[in-house]
């Protein structure tokens, strides 16, 4: 990456140019060769880019630094300690390559006066791999193994620079030994643990686990790997699951033979678990893999049942409409949902995604929806369904026979509800050139049924009517 120089340039000596007047000509005079341009912009430092990074030979390691003039590379990896605080705008890059024989336990840190984030990497197959960020505040602690390569990223806060001092350190006391290796010994594919049922949870250990040669790769390619194997007897849906504190990978295949696995699924223990349908009598395998040493959490479970859930329409239904189910289920197991099962609650029933039906009379309705995947799991959901018919008429609307010009005159309209209180809105239009034009607008409650509320509006009749000439019952 190219430095950045200062747009301004001093000139150590001040080159004299001749004016033209209106009367003489003056020549131009030359530069003198003692003036000569300076940048006045800082270099680079020799560790901007990560290419260039600055080789750490051995532990303990300290180095003074400083990101004001450095620069960030275009598609540059940002740790997670600026998500809240913006990507970085300055780096600097240091490497180290484990040179102790086993795993040990460093501890990489960045100490002030000027603030700034110190982001940590794993090497694997030429990617890297967050292990842990901090600010000059706290260290950043991890295990390495022999031969293992980190890179560490050294960015400023917030746009904020200044002198700071990175270190790295093998800290005193050695790491906690790791567990011993499960008895099984499933590192290869030919010694893969077996799930003999379901629900199933086993550790995977990565401490001594390698990759043999002509493995699989499809979601992840991790230098440690572990196997295991299911063979169902009957058909249903699995859930696999891994959990792990590092970025590791799970990758579910179906075969007999390394060299003959058919790829299903695959996800990271940040993902979440997975979902397949387990044929009878099939073997499945379960590739764990990771990159760091530790252990791992695999799971095999059944699936959680299917979410049922509906909606109608129209959502206030009549007894003179007919309702249109429709199906909102979901399988969170990824099977499928194969059947559906309609009680309308007034003693029908109904199948299929989208059936229909008619309520002979008003009521509230318990319709209950039942699902069912295809691997036999149910699920369902009661809701009530009002069906109210509102049956509000008009029954009667008088109007003066004759009107006269700005003479206010009085307009009834009769109305009654055949089934429920009702409260309603009256709208008076009256019929002008081109369509109608509101008059006035009155809200009435109908306290009770089969009795007749009449509602009055006055009018004041204008030239405009009187050019129309009459006024008449719709």
């Amino acid at each position: 990456m190219l430095a950045r120089f200062s747009r301004f340039l001093t000139f150590t000596a001040v080159a004299a140019l001749a004016v033209a007047s209106c009367t003489r000509e003056t020549p131009l005079q030359p530069l003198r060769p003692d003036v000569v341009a300076q940048d006045t912009a800082s270099p680079a430092p020799p560790n901007d880019n990560r290419d260039s990074a600055r080789f750490i030979p051995f532990v303990p390691f300290f180095d003074s630094t400083d990101v004001t003039n450095a620069t960030v590379e275009p598609g540059e990896v940002t740790s997670v300690c600026h998500d809240t605080i913006g990507a970085p705008t300055r780096t600097v890059w240091y490497v180290y390559v484990s040179q102790a024989p086993g795993a040990v336990q460093l501890t990489a840190q960045l100490r002030g006066p000027a603030p700034g984030i110190l982001s940590t990497y794993f090497v694997s197959a030429d990617t890297l791999i967050p292990v842990g960020c901090n600010s000059n505040f706290g260290p950043v602690t991890f295990n390495a193994d022999s031969g293992s390569a980190f890179f560490f990223q050294i960015s400023d806060s917030a746009g904020a620079t200044g002198p700071t001092v990175f270190s790295l350190q093998q800290d005193s006391g050695p790491p906690p030994p790791p567990p011993p290796p499960p008895p099984s010994g499933n590192d290869n594919f030919a010694d893969a643990e077996l799930a003999p049922g379901i629900p199933f949870t086993a550790t995977a250990v990565f401490d001594f686990a390698t990759r043999e040669p002509n493995e699989p790769a499809f979601c992840f390619f991790n230098s440690r790997t572990v196997w295991y194997r299911f063979t169902p007897t009957t058909t249903q849906a699995v859930t696999a699951g891994l959990q792990a504190p590092f970025f590791d990978g799970l990758t579910v295949y179906q075969g007999t033979s390394l060299n003959s696995l058919s790829f299903l699924r695959c996800a990271s223990s940040f993902s979440g678990p997975v979902s397949f349908t387990a044929v009878a009598g099939q073997t499945y395998y379960f590739q764990v893999g990771s990159d760091q040493p530790g252990t791992a959490t695999f799971s095999l479970q059944p699936p959680p049942p299917p979410q049922a859930n509906f909606f109608t329409q129209p959502f206030d239904p009549s007894s003179f409409d007919l309702v249109q189910f429709f199906d909102q289920s979901f399988d969170p197991g990824g099977v499928g949902i194969q059947t559906r099962q309609w009680d309308f609650g007034d003693g029908a029933a109904g199948t299929g995604f989208n059936p229909t039906h008619r309520y002979a009379v008003d009521g509230d309705y318990q319709v209950t929806l039942t699902v069912t995947t295809f691997d036999g799991r149910t699920g369902s959901i009661t809701r009530t369904l009002q069906v109210r018919t509102h049956d509000v008429a008009i029954t009667r609307f008088a109007t003066p026979a004759t009107g006269m010009t700005g003479k206010t005159s009085r307009i009834s309209v009769d109305i009654k509800s055949n089934r429920y209180p009702e409260t309603v809105q009256v709208q008076l239009f009256k019929s002008v050139p081109g369509g109608y034009q509101l008059v006035s607008t009155s809200v009435q409650t109908l306290p009770t049924r089969d009795r007749v509320t009449t509602l009055l509006f006055s009018y004041a009749f204008t030239p405009d009517d009187a050019v129309i000439g009459r006024s008449h019952q719709p």
